[in-house]
């Protein structure tokens, strides 16, 4: 039974996953209107920063950045912030929200190698067995999808397990920098830097045609932004006040199911049986990673 901070911690956790989940719809609907990865990445990330910004200020949040972590920082703004919305926009466009969905929840594994490599964590028999099940699940899908309604393309799988890549370093640098920074300074900072780097593009964004045409997915996109990194990240910072590491990272990972089911009923998306039995293999995983974590919670993306 859990007690009155901890119930009010997990729904603060299931809210803000299922806010995560509705970026897979949202951004496959901006996609097939006709609206470029590119483009869908640089107003989220425009909108995502001012959301940050502006919860900051009203909530009065204290952040800091400290010059000798740059070089930590750039890192982790281009591939948390810029690479990582890149890469999902991409296969989400390629892939479908469903089929993208579970390439981007390869994460873990890349977490579990790349915090092997970075911050020297053992790699236990448990997460030897989750990278199994995550590869396995993987290739699956994979092999499903060439008989589904969007077909495998190598440069698909490629964004994918992209996403899943950028936001493993996401993860493991995040938690090299949660040593110093609270949960806003690392998502502001990221975010900030993020938008800089893209910057010299947006120029070059046909805003005429954004802003007449195609004016209601320009919006939504803005929406979009405010939701990932304005709302979601609140709620999920305000569970994590009443939750342990272990059990927010068990409902948060929750998402990938909440995901699949939005795009099936939003846009009709359907799973090959491959694909199916792929999913649950990548599930099994990260809950086998999650019941292993002891440290820390995984950062919100």
């Amino acid at each position: 039974m859990l007690s009155g901070n901890r119930l009010k911690g997990a729904i603060y956790i299931l809210a803000s996953t299922l806010v995560y989940a509705f970026q897979s719809v949202i951004a496959r609907k901006v996609l097939i209107s006709g609206i470029s990865p590119i483009v869908l990445t640089g107003i989220k990330l425009v909108s995502g920063l001012a959301a940050l910004g502006l919860m900051i200020i009203l909530l009065k949040k204290k952040i800091s950045f400290h010059k000798k972590d740059w070089k930590k920082w750039l890192i982790f703004g281009l591939f948390g912030g810029t690479f990582f919305a890149f890469f999902l926009s991409a296969s989400y466009s390629m892939n479908g929200a469903s089929q993208g969905v579970i390439l981007l929840y390869t994460a873990p594994a890349f977490t579990i190698l790349l915090a092997s490599f970075y911050l020297k964590e053992k790699i236990t028999p448990l997460k030897l067995g989750a990278l199994a099940l995550v590869i396995v699940g993987t290739v699956l899908v994979s092999l499903g999808s060439l008989s589904g309604e969007l077909k495998f393309t190598g440069l698909g799988l490629f964004f994918g397990l992209a996403s899943g890549f950028s936001y493993g370093v996401f993860n493991v640098l995040g938690k090299k920098l949660s040593n110093d920074y609270n949960s806003w300074s690392i998502n502001f900072f990221m975010v900030l830097i993020a938008v800089i780097s893209i910057l010299p593009v947006l120029p070059f964004f046909d805003w005429g045609y954004l802003l007449g045409e195609k004016l209601n997915f320009t919006l939504m996109i803005c929406v979009y932004g405010f939701l990932i990194y304005g709302v979601g990240n609140f709620l999920f910072m305000k569970g994590m006040e009443h939750l342990e590491a272990g059990t927010v990272s068990v409902l948060a990972n929750t998402e990938p199911l909440l995901a699949v089911l939005l795009a099936a009923l939003i846009l009709q998306e359907r799973l090959m049986p491959l694909q199916i039995g792929g999913f649950i293999f990548i599930i099994i995983g990260i809950f086998m990673i999650s019941i292993g974590k002891k440290g820390y919670q995984e950062l919100s993306g």
